[in-house]
């Protein structure tokens, strides 16, 4: 099990979402494979390039 932080940045390379997600990682006889992916937060650090006030999810 792995845990990581990601950011979503904008053109100008500003924050505009921030997440921490657990994502689990198997051995499948063909390779590597994402088995489950979690995300624990997301949290909206300043305004989406969308113009949808930085909304973190489905809209």
């Amino acid at each position: 099990m792995h845990r990581a932080e990601l950011s979503r940045r904008g053109a100008d390379d500003a924050e505009i979402a921030r997440m921490t997600i657990t994502y689990l990682v198997v051995r499948q006889p063909d390779g590597w494979r994402t088995a489950a992916l979690l995300v624990h937060s997301a949290e909206r650090t300043g305004p989406s390039p969308r113009g949808d006030g930085g909304a973190v999810g489905p809209t």
